[in-house]
């Protein structure tokens, strides 16, 4: 587990976020069987919405989650990632050093 607080929190908030938008389905269901109108309405708006954002924005957030998921999986994949911190050094040791930016 990470001992940096933000990625500890930043899988549950995100598991959150999908629970809210699961179980809002609900309430929109009762709605739509109560007013199929309102619903078509509440549809319509939601649409209007995510069709407003700029595509880029979701190239941004599909290139940022790829690119989040990429770098784990490698991460965990590496030896000294499964090791304990002291052996992780000795590990470490037998990787070239990455080149110094001017």
């Amino acid at each position: 587990m990470s001992e940096d607080r933000f990625t500890r929190r930043a899988r549950p908030a995100f598991l959150y976020v999908m629970y809210a938008l699961l179980l809002g389905a609900g309430p929109v269901a009762l709605v739509a069987a109560l007013s199929p109108a309102t619903a078509a309405a509440m549809t319509r708006a939601m649409a209007a919405y995510l069709a407003a954002l700029p595509e880029p924005l979701y190239a941004l957030f599909g290139t940022g989650y790829i690119g989040y998921t990429a770098a784990r999986e490698w991460g965990k994949a590496r030896p000294a990632a499964r090791v304990a911190p002291a052996a992780a050094e000795t590990v470490r040791a037998g990787f070239p050093s990455p080149p110094a930016i001017d």
